[in-house]
Formats: C-alpha cells, sequence, structure tokens
C-alpha cells in the first residue's frame, strides 16, 4: 500500500513509510522477502523513460536502500537463526493440504490444523477466486490487482515447492 501510495504522491513522506514497512515486514517475518521482487515486477510494468517513473524513480531506490539499511543490524541473527533451522527443523511431509495450509499460515500466521479438509481446499479455492474478481471488478487498476495477486501466490507456492522438493530427496 504504501508503495502504491508512495508512487501515486512520489513525495519523501510516503517513500519513507515504504522503507520503514520494508524493513519491518523483514523484522516480523522473512517471508516478507517475497515481496521484493514482486515490488521490481511492478515497477518494472509502471517504467517510463520521459516522466522517470518505475524503476527510473530515484526516490524508489533510496527507498529500497534505506530499507536495507535499516534491516541490516539484523542480518546476523536472521544467517544465525537460518543456519539453526537447517541444521535441525522437521519439515512435514507433503500432502494435498500442504498449499491450502501454507495460504492460511501466510496470511493469518497461525496454525490450523482443527480445521477440516474440506474447509481449507475451499478457503483456497475462494482466496483465488477472490483474485481473480477483483481483477475482473478493477480493470482499471490491473497493475495494484497484479501486485496483491504477485504478493500473495508466489510465498506460499514457493514454500510448497521448497517442502515438495525436501519430499523427494527423503
Amino acid at each position: 500500500y504504501a508503495m502504491v501510495r508512495a508512487l501515486e504522491k512520489n513525495g519523501w513522506d510516503w517513500w519513507s513509510v515504504y522503507a520503514v514497512a520494508l524493513s519491518a515486514g523483514l523484522y516480523t517475518h522473512y517471508y516478507s522477502i517475497f515481496i521484493i521482487p514482486v515490488h521490481w515486477l511492478y515497477m518494472l510494468s509502471r517504467t517510463n523513460k520521459k516522466r522517470r517513473d518505475g524503476v527510473l524513480n530515484i526516490r524508489w531506490w533510496v527507498a529500497k536502500i534505506g530499507a536495507a539499511v535499516l534491516f541490516l543490524p539484523w542480518l546476523p541473527v536472521a544467517l544465525d537463526q537460518f543456519k539453526r533451522v537447517q541444521a535441525s527443523f522437521w519439515i512435514p511431509k507433503v500432502s494435498d493440504l500442504t498449499l491450502p495450509n501454507t495460504m492460511i499460515q501466510f496470511f493469518s500466521f497461525e496454525n490450523h490444523d482443527s480445521w477440516s479438509h474440506g474447509l481449507k481446499l475451499l478457503l483456497a479455492a475462494a482466496f483465488l477466486a477472490t483474485i481473480g474478481l477483483t481483477a475482473l471488478g478493477f480493470k482499471k487498476r490491473w497493475r495494484e490487482v497484479g501486485l496483491l495477486a504477485a504478493y500473495a501466490l508466489p510465498g506460499p507456492v514457493a514454500v510448497f515447492v521448497l517442502l515438495f522438493k525436501c519430499e523427494l530427496y527423503r
């Protein structure tokens, strides 16, 4: 949201909010890393040489660098956590519920093991349908809807693919 507002206003206030929000997201949950390539794709779609918009916007670069600088103090801790997780972390077997479970956890940050199999599959289908219907209803804001979809889908799908890959090598 902050990035879209910053692009609309192009003021340092919103770019500062964007930098702090991006950094805070990384501090809060490492899945936030998935938003960075999504933002790159979004900015590439908005690039206009005449207006110096998109990836040519200097304020976007300053905000990205600012977010990285704000996250730097935590980087040694994050690397240590990554090493510990790689050394001894239990990864469950992949099943038809892995992707719905991951999506639910991705958005609620909670584990919903008590929910029924059907409900989880229904929620995953409803989420995908919502993105599709939103895209149809907001044709003038297709980039923003695409931004939401691009953020919402690759993270859980990447986790599913990684889990599936780990399962193949067990």
